[in-house]
């Protein structure tokens, strides 16, 4: 399905985009209500830098390679942030997993 509004992007059974060019800020909002988060500036900022992350080494990034990204140019940025930000839970999932399901990424490998 290509991106056409008023349209639904089609998701997997845990709410990963089947189609990464279905990503939009509209998108990672509504995915981002299903896990009671209201993207706001600092957030849309790690799903973009995340999107850049996919770009740059083909695959979705991991809690610490994509911490060591960030940190290339936020040096105080940590795993912390990461949880502050996104915070872990049994139903969402940790925090680089929902970062990569509301970034339209495919699910970071050794995810569960």
């Amino acid at each position: 399905m290509s991106s056409i509004p008023g349209v639904e992007p089609q998701t997997d059974k845990e709410g990963f985009l089947r189609n990464i060019a279905d990503w939009s800020e509209t998108v990672a909002r509504q995915l981002a209500q299903q896990s009671d988060i209201e993207l706001e500036r600092a957030h849309l900022e790690l799903l973009l830098a995340a999107r850049t992350y996919y770009e740059l080494y083909g695959q979705a990034p991991l809690a610490r390679s994509f911490v060591r990204y960030l940190q290339q140019s936020t040096p105080e940025f940590s795993s912390m942030s990461l949880m502050h930000l996104f915070p872990p839970s049994s139903t969402a999932g940790s925090s680089i997993k929902q970062i990569c399901r509301m970034a339209g990424l495919p699910k970071p490998p050794g995810c569960l």
